[in-house]
């Protein structure tokens, strides 16, 4: 089962770079890993909540945290470019798109991070 870890509210200030952005946490603004390079406009707004990811300690990383989702509209969304094929993975291995039923084999295109089905 895709596992988000210990999520932590902060809200969105700014995005200094691609791979960076910084948010407010408990009062102090942090630096955090930004885990997509698209723009994102919409949704990296300055005052937006979103959710922070714990990094492992003993990691060698300038940040702490990875951004991972964001409030927009009274949902979720996630900021992770990794998350939806992993949880689209899941959500096919498990039957819950009947669409893709009755394949028995779901395969990352590593270089892409896309599904790739095969039928039975």
């Amino acid at each position: 089962m895709v596992r988000l870890g210990n999520l932590e509210q902060a809200v969105f200030v700014d995005r200094p770079n691609r791979f960076a952005s910084v948010v407010e946490r408990l009062g102090n603004r942090e630096l955090v890993h930004m885990p997509n390079s698209g723009r994102m406009t919409e949704l990296l707004v300055p005052g937006a909540m979103v959710y922070i990811t714990p990094v492992e300690a003993g990691t060698a990383r300038k940040t702490r945290y990875d951004l991972t989702l964001v409030e927009h509209d009274g949902k979720l969304v996630s900021v992770d470019s990794h998350l939806p094929p992993r949880l689209v993975e899941e959500a096919i291995e498990l039957g819950r798109v009947p669409d893709l039923a009755g394949y028995d084999e779901v395969d990352r295109e590593e270089q892409l991070d896309a599904a790739v089905f095969r039928l039975a």
